[in-house]
């Protein structure tokens, strides 16, 4: 490990451990948690440039969250390092934001649930989803819409599973391709692991009257350290993302999918084409 990767674990583990600290803290003393997130995001992402001398462009002009409305974040995940770039960039859009997570997060050691998904969860600031339970996972997110999405309230979705490693991205790109062979899956699937449209499908149903601001974001290169950034927002319209048109399915049979399952599914597999286009040019650009 590079000592600038053993400074950033090192510091991000510190800033990390405050993040519970004040969370558990307000907790015990009845102190709101609103708007905790933006100060310590800021801070990470000044740690993050800093550690790996990284560059960042951001492109794309969205309106902040009103006092009335509330908002979706939906992106694809970036790669460890650089994931709190992203997330900053969505939470700064509302005054209080929360994120949807794995379950697991709750209980891997290496990712100091203690300090990290506890505190988020008991905060309100945190949905935990069990992905391997489709029924659960659904009742899990419509019941967190019901507690989290208030006024002024964004909500953070990764929509593709699992960050942007070579071995997830092959392992992808082998079983959706023939899943979903008319749509170029094995020249797209380069930048980012593959959709998922469950969860944004039930938040959209669960929160009917919010706006959905879409992040694109990755590397110029494989690695950080003096790396550009490069992050994209851009506002979608509900109509384009439930638009009948959007309608798509899968080979293999498997459970009963809704037509607005399959809408946002389709939508998604467009736009995540365009997110490797996207991703590939500024790869290309350097």
């Amino acid at each position: 490990m590079k000592p600038a990767d053993l400074l950033f674990n090192l510091e991000l583990t510190g800033e990390v451990v405050e993040f519970g600290a004040d969370v558990y803290r307000r907790l015990a003393t009845g102190e709101s948690c609103d708007g905790i997130e933006h100060e310590i995001l800021a801070r990470i992402t000044a740690l993050t440039q800093s550690s790996f001398d990284m560059a960042i462009e951001k492109t794309g002009e969205v309106r902040p969250c009103s006092e009335d409305e509330r908002l979706i974040y939906t992106g694809n995940h970036p790669t460890y390092e650089t994931q709190w770039i992203t997330i900053q960039a969505m939470t700064d859009l509302a005054a209080n934001s929360a994120a949807i997570g794995k379950s697991e997060l709750l209980w891997q050691p290496w990712y100091l649930p203690p300090f990290l998904a506890w505190p988020a969860k008991l905060s309100g600031k945190a949905m935990f989803v069990p992905r391997k339970n489709h029924e659960k996972a659904v009742q899990v997110i419509k019941d967190a819409c019901q507690r989290i999405f208030r006024p002024d309230t964004g909500v953070v979705l990764f929509t593709d599973k699992h960050r942007p490693t070579q071995e997830a991205i092959k392992d992808d790109r082998e079983k959706f391709s023939k899943i979903y062979p008319c749509h170029g899956i094995e020249e797209w699937l380069n930048h980012t692991c593959f959709p998922s449209s469950p969860g944004l499908t039930q938040i959209l149903d669960g929160v009917p009257n919010a706006r959905i601001v879409d992040f694109t974001s990755g590397l110029n290169q494989a690695k950080p350290h003096s790396a550009t950034f490069y992050l994209h927002q851009e506002e979608i319209p509900r109509s384009v993302i439930l638009d009948p048109a959007n309608i798509v399915k899968a080979v293999e049979s498997g459970k009963p999918v809704s037509e607005r399952e399959l809408m946002v599914r389709g939508w998604l597999l467009k736009r995540y084409e365009w997110k490797n286009k996207w991703l590939h040019a500024r790869q290309e650009k350097e």
